[in-house]
């Protein structure tokens, strides 16, 4: 059964920016919905590293209130050109 105090110490994990400690406790299989749309508004390519600056659209405050944003993504490829790490930075 989950806990408060399991749930916390998960989140209170990427609070502190300690990712590792948070994939362990997410199945592979995961549902993971991201809301909004995004458009890609830069891309810069350096190596197996990119940038990707976004902007999201169509979302809102918990008021209704539109709640345009703007990203910017550093991605880290393997060999493969697959996606092996992921900084997110968005405006807050």
């Amino acid at each position: 059964m989950v806990t408060h105090e399991h749930v916390r110490t998960i989140f209170d994990s990427v609070a502190s920016g300690d990712m590792v400690s948070f994939w362990p406790h997410v199945d592979p299989n995961v549902d993971w919905t991201v809301k909004g749309t995004f458009f890609v508004q830069n891309i810069i390519v350096d190596g197996n590293q990119a940038a990707v600056e976004l902007k999201a659209v169509n979302t809102k405050t918990k008021d209704g209130e539109p709640f345009p944003n703007e990203y910017s993504w550093i991605l880290g490829f393997n060999d493969e050109g697959k996606i092996i790490t992921v900084r997110a930075y968005m405006d807050t």
